[in-house]
């Protein structure tokens, strides 16, 4: 059994009111559910992933890559041995809702993400590496296989699988 990333009531005004902009926003824009939604497909730009067309001979050095990761309600978490859990807000009430995945609501308003991947970072070069998704609840959002993570330093931030995540010392506005 995996452990679910929880968000802490403490933060739970400022979470709500980031998902009721969001809600507006996706309304008043569409109706499609990420994982509704094809894989994103990213071409390579400055401050984008890098193209890596097959796993590197070379043994990743997770240490470059371990840190908590996060972006607007999505997050990443990747540990010194190179394993990664990723997770993220589904935006769908499980008791509101007849799909899955989706987020519970406690009764005292924690909110648990009712996204969730884990695997492995296998091979790399510099702060470019592959790894292996091995469970995901949502392929649509994470399929299982292959995954690229390119490490930004300069903005504190990583690419993995076409999404942005943030370091604790990302610029405002980043993520």
């Amino acid at each position: 059994m995996y452990l679910l990333r929880r968000h802490r009531p403490r933060r739970l005004a400022t979470m709500a009111m980031a998902v009721a902009t969001a809600s507006t926003l996706a309304t008043s824009c569409s109706d499609v559910h990420p994982s509704d939604q094809p894989p994103a497909v990213s071409s390579p730009a400055p401050d984008g992933p890098s193209a890596i067309s097959s796993p590197s001979p070379h043994p990743v050095d997770p240490s470059l890559f371990a840190g908590e990761w996060s972006g607007h309600g999505r997050y990443l978490t990747i540990a010194q041995d190179g394993s990664f859990e990723a997770g993220g807000r589904t935006y769908y009430n499980c008791a509101e809702e007849n799909r899955t995945p989706c987020d519970t609501w406690a009764a005292d308003g924690e909110i648990t993400s009712g996204l969730h991947a884990t695997g492995r970072l296998i091979s790399g070069e510099g702060t470019n590496a592959t790894g292996e998704v091995a469970e995901s609840n949502d392929l649509k959002w994470l399929p299982k296989g292959a995954v690229t993570v390119t490490l930004n330093p300069a903005i504190d931030s990583v690419y993995f699988g076409g999404i942005l995540y943030c370091g604790p010392k990302a610029p405002p506005g980043v993520c």
